[in-house]
């Protein structure tokens, strides 16, 4: 008898919540993200605010161009940083990190052209254009080059051949116009 009591006691001990939960302790809550470094996150946050001026200017400028050349490149504009948007994000949520909505340092930019028409606005948003892209480019290599976290190391070297692309065509429409028909 006292055999088989030992044994219970021993059978319930096992079977306790207390005794379960140290032998398979339980995670109880989101698990937690993993921690990016200053100078990535800077690169995350910085990258998504030029992201957002060029998708909101290019939208002003399918709206307000006069060339068609320069509604087709605010055309690319939206596209090609909605995309990179969107990768930018994934990655923002794997450090579970919101991304920023505005336009950042690049509002005064959005702001210069906002209001203007025809040719005036075509040469100020190529202007403009020459101006965010140089420091994309910049942004874009040094995290290349000296970023922490691999995932946006390559998603900045990716990207340099992209910014380079724009900021060559930016710099192609912003040259001479052609002489006017007549």
């Amino acid at each position: 008898m006292k055999v088989a009591l030992a044994s219970l006691v021993l059978l319930v001990a096992a079977c306790s919540p207390d005794t379960a939960q140290q032998a398979h302790p339980r995670r109880s809550g989101p698990t937690p993200a993993p921690v990016l470094a200053p100078q990535d996150r800077d690169f995350l946050e910085r990258a998504a605010e030029g992201s957002n001026a060029e998708i909101a200017t290019g939208s002003t400028a399918t709206r307000q161009a006069f060339r068609p050349e320069v509604k087709a490149f605010g055309a690319m504009m939206v596209r090609d940083h909605g995309t990179m948007n969107r990768q930018l994000a994934a990655i923002a949520r794997r450090y579970h990190i919101e991304l920023p909505t505005s336009l950042g340092d690049h509002q005064a930019s959005y702001d210069r052209i906002v209001d203007l028409r025809y040719d005036r606005f075509d040469e100020e948003y190529m202007q403009v254009m020459i101006e965010d892209h140089d420091l994309a480019l910049e942004l874009f290599r040094g995290e290349a080059a000296g970023g922490a976290d691999p995932a946006l190391r390559a998603f900045a070297a990716a990207h340099v051949p992209m910014i380079e692309a724009h900021l060559d065509h930016a710099k192609a429409l912003a040259g001479p116009k052609p002489p006017p028909t007549q």
